[in-house]
């Protein structure tokens, strides 16, 4: 008899042990708030921008990928970031979410466009982020070629100097630019830097020109051995 009492304490301790031991591994995984653009959206016009009585203002970033030098043009590779405020957008919270490509084309974006690039545009790969104060990133990757003249002038220094110039087509008047950050990767250094130290001090303008320092690869000493070996030829 005595023995039945002690078996149901036992029990009892092993079954309290036991869910300590699932508690202490249960996995809490934080919870995410879904957004629905199709309501979000559903009475947003994007042929008109977030600002009426003042000019957009679009901050960019800029990171040089790739780039080379041939023939007085410079071909670029690019990661171009643009951020402006569309209170549209707004919502609570500070999430930062990634836009659906079906709803990515019913926002509102800046047209933007390098003025002097001579490049047969292909498609930009671009994606779209918002946060929940109305703030909207796109990202792109894209080249460019731009003319860089090397001059007489030029050669003694073995470099030349041009311009990346964007502006946004069609909306000059309504949106403005402003430089918020230029990283310049290591693997494009050699062939070009872009001088933008004024730039980060200025305001917004309609059309932003990125300053660009460019290597030649040809000086005086190269150019007379040019013309040395095509002589003896």
């Amino acid at each position: 008899m005595v023995g039945n009492p002690l078996a149901g304490i036992f029990l009892v301790l092993i079954a309290v042990a036991s869910l300590h031991a699932f508690k202490d591994i249960v996995i809490e995984r934080p919870k995410h708030l879904d957004v629905d653009f199709a309501d979000l959206l559903l009475e947003y016009n994007p042929s008109i921008p977030p600002e009426l009585e003042k000019p957009v203002e679009i901050a960019v970033d800029l990171k040089p990928l790739y780039a080379s030098y041939d023939h007085n043009l410079l071909s670029l590779t690019l990661l171009l970031n643009q951020t402006w405020t569309d209170l549209r957008l707004s919502m609570a919270g500070s999430l930062t979410i990634p836009v659906p490509t079906k709803y990515a084309s019913i926002i509102w974006k800046p047209n933007t466009h390098f003025i002097n690039d001579v490049s047969e545009r292909s498609a930009s790969f671009k994606v779209l982020h918002l946060r929940k104060d109305g703030r909207v990133t796109m990202e792109q990757k894209l080249g460019v070629k731009i003319p860089c003249l090397m001059e007489y002038r030029d050669i003694e220094r073995g470099a030349t100097n041009c311009s990346l110039d964007m502006e946004a087509f069609g909306w000059r008047d309504h949106v403005h630019y402003w430089l918020q950050a230029v990283d310049q990767s290591k693997s494009t250094e050699p062939v070009m830097q872009f001088m933008v130290e004024d730039l980060k001090h200025g305001n917004a303008t309609s059309m932003l020109s990125f300053p660009v320092s460019v290597n030649t690869g040809v000086n005086k000493d190269v150019l007379q051995y040019m013309v040395k070996d095509k002589r003896e030829k």
